[in-house]
């Protein structure tokens, strides 16, 4: 279905399986205690929406704008969430399992302490957020943006890090394993001899 408006509707509790959407606006609309599985979402626009006590799990959401939106509580688990910015969404206490964030924005965000392990975050973009503690362990960081993180305490080993720009990461008390720690080193141009 494409180019519905939905805007302020009231779909607390709903539960969709398998529904497809393109183009429609979900603008302020009430989704708490939902529970969403194996839908699709394309350039969907969320803006001002609350996802309180929802569960999504198994769908997919490219390119959808998510301003203002509300997840306390949520569940996202197994998403495919490309290419999405949720800059300015508040994911105070949003849970975060498994899936594809690559491209995703989450500049400036609080997401201390959750597990990232095994997922894919290639290219995403952290400028600023609060990822202390949180466990990225054989997750694939490839090209991720860590500029003005908090990574204290993060958990790192196993991941795929190529491509990350170490000279503005703070990387007090991170947890890397050897070979992370010496690409590190490499490639903050210093040479690691036996």
């Amino acid at each position: 279905m494409s180019d519905l408006n939905w805007e302020e509707a009231d779909l607390q509790e709903v539960q969709w399986r398998r529904e497809t959407f393109e183009h429609a606006n979900f603008r302020h609309v009430r989704w708490d205690g939902a529970e969403i599985r194996g839908c699709r979402f394309l350039s969907c626009d969320f803006t001002g929406s609350t996802f309180n006590g929802a569960t999504i799990k198994d769908s997919f959401f490219a390119a959808c704008e998510w301003r203002w939106t509300r997840f306390f509580g949520a569940h996202l688990i197994d998403l495919k969430m490309t290419g999405n910015s949720l800059d300015q969404a508040d994911l105070a206490g949003i849970v975060i399992r498994g899936g594809d964030w690559s491209s995703t924005r989450l500049r400036y965000q609080v997401l201390s302490r959750q597990d990232f392990s095994g997922m894919q975050w290639k290219d995403a973009d952290f400028y600023g957020a609060d990822l202390s503690g949180v466990n990225f362990q054989s997750a694939d960081l490839t090209r991720a943006v860590f500029a003005k993180t908090n990574l204290r305490d993060a958990d790192l080993r196993g991941a795929e890090v190529d491509g990350i720009n170490w000279a503005v990461v703070d990387l007090c008390r991170v947890i890397l394993d050897q070979a992370q720690a010496i690409h590190v080193v490499r490639s903050l141009g210093a040479q690691v001899m036996d």
